[in-house]
């Protein structure tokens, strides 16, 4: 292939996605663009146009890639221009045309070009190519989020159904995760360079850097994407399906899938508690994270809330918020949501203080006094030095939480007496000393050195 004047023609392939995020999965697929630079016709025997060899040419690609079985490692060529009705090689001046601000190209297949990287072919290609997409995407108006949010509602109407979460593409699942960090590349990636990364981790860190995100925020955010990736992965393995990316409903699959991606019981707490309670963490920081850095109407769903989105979230309506506090039985639920905001506080202490939710309502359900364990506990906190290493302790510990919430909620006289001597507190939870009778003699000493 050459152009008009026996110039050679120069191709090159390009990754989206998590290929070109350098950051494929099991079962991912693999998201593949091609681009030519000349327009012409080759110079053999029977000559035929550069587009027409280099269509020939990619189907011959893509016809020698075998997936070890359907639905696994599928090469994907929806991305390329006009999607399956656009030819599967494109040229650099169409590329151009359809990818620019007017052009044809939907909000997100542009806002899709933040994860294009150059993978083969001529390396000069490639990078003239990445310097196009940083000119049409980082120095041009951002993809329209209107147009997004409308895709959004309609993909979790399709493919995220009522009662089961969906990983990817539930309210707060991975689909919002990523769509949001790549909304802020697009609006601030003009402003900081560094965020013109096919990196999802590299572009948290840069949004953090550049002040966009709050540090903590983007800390967290990088958490979920990592426990989402994991999750994925683990659904993928155990179902060998990689399009069903639903919970498993059944107890026992839950549980299988749960010590598949690394979870154990741990101090009395199973395997798939833990995992259910990251869920719920980790889904209500990426609800948080879009309420707060693009919009909440963004989110396809309003009532997909659950206890944690009421520490991260401003936004909530009434009825979201009741909904919200429903699973801690509240006798006055005005009270028992300024307690956990009061608790939970600011900064980095919100994720630790999040972390524990999901157990310390399961302990709740089994007092006779649970608002009493809230309203003693968020008085505490008041007296720490640290309280977020105080929620850090009891994380680690599912057995010392345990502990904490019964001494709060069933003694009184046990939490005026930590909230008049704090320092006591980690000692009070040592699971060894309220357990074993062999230490009461102990117990009984230390307390009576306290009375003055």
């Amino acid at each position: 292939p050459q152009d008009d004047r026996g110039d050679p023609a120069k191709w090159a392939c390009f990754g989206l996605g998590k290929f070109g995020g350098a950051a494929l999965g099991y079962a991912s697929d693999i998201e593949l663009l091609f681009v030519y630079d000349r327009t012409g016709r080759t110079d053999g025997p029977r000559p035929v146009d550069n587009a027409e060899f280099f269509i020939r040419m990619v189907n011959e690609l893509i016809r020698v890639i075998r997936a070890k079985r359907e639905g696994i490692f599928q090469v994907d060529l929806r991305l390329r221009p006009f999607g399956k009705d656009g030819p599967v090689a494109t040229s650099l001046q169409s590329f151009s045309a359809y990818f620019a601000p007017d052009g044809s190209a939907h909000a997100m297949e542009r806002q899709a070009l933040t994860r294009l990287r150059a993978v083969a072919g001529d390396a000069e290609l490639g990078q003239t190519v990445e310097r196009l997409r940083d000119e049409l995407l980082y120095q041009s108006p951002p993809p329209d989020r209107n147009a997004l949010a409308e895709l959004r509602a309609r993909a979790y109407a399709e493919k995220a159904r009522d009662g089961t979460f969906n990983t990817k593409y539930g309210c707060g699942g991975l689909n919002d995760l990523e769509s949001s960090v790549q909304m802020l590349q697009a609006a601030h990636g003009g402003a900081h360079p560094a965020l013109r990364t096919t990196s999802i981790h590299q572009a948290l860190a840069a949004l953090a850097e550049s002040e966009r995100v709050e540090d903590f925020c983007s800390g967290a955010v990088t958490e979920a994407y990592d426990f989402f990736r994991k999750l994925i992965n683990g659904i993928r393995m155990l179902r060998g399906n990689a399009a069903d990316l639903f919970m498993p409903s059944a107890e026992d699959e839950r549980m299988h899938l749960a010590r598949r991606i690394g979870y154990r019981t741990h101090e009395g707490r199973d395997a798939d508690r833990q995992l259910e309670g990251e869920l719920m963490l980790w889904s209500a920081v990426v609800r948080g994270f879009v309420a707060k850095y693009i919009d909440p109407a963004y989110l396809p769903d309003p009532d997909a809330v659950n206890p944690i989105d009421l520490l991260y979230r401003n936004d909530l309506s009434e009825a979201a918020r009741s909904a919200a506090l429903e699973p801690f039985h509240p006798a006055d639920p005005q009270k028992t949501y300024e307690r956990l905001r009061h608790l939970a506080g600011g900064g980095q202490r919100v994720r630790w203080f999040a972390a524990l939710v999901p157990q310390l309502i399961d302990e709740l359900r089994n007092e006779e006094h649970p608002d009493a364990a809230l309203q003693h506990w968020a008085r505490l906190v008041e007296v720490m030095d640290n309280p977020t290493e105080h929620f850090r302790m009891l994380g680690a510990h599912p057995g010392r939480l345990r502990v904490f919430v019964k001494l709060l909620a069933r003694s009184e006289a046990v939490a005026d007496l930590l909230l008049r001597l704090p320092g006591l507190v980690q000692w009070s939870v040592h699971p060894e000393l309220l357990i074993d009778p062999a230490h009461l003699k102990q117990i009984e000493r230390a307390l009576g050195g306290t009375r003055s």
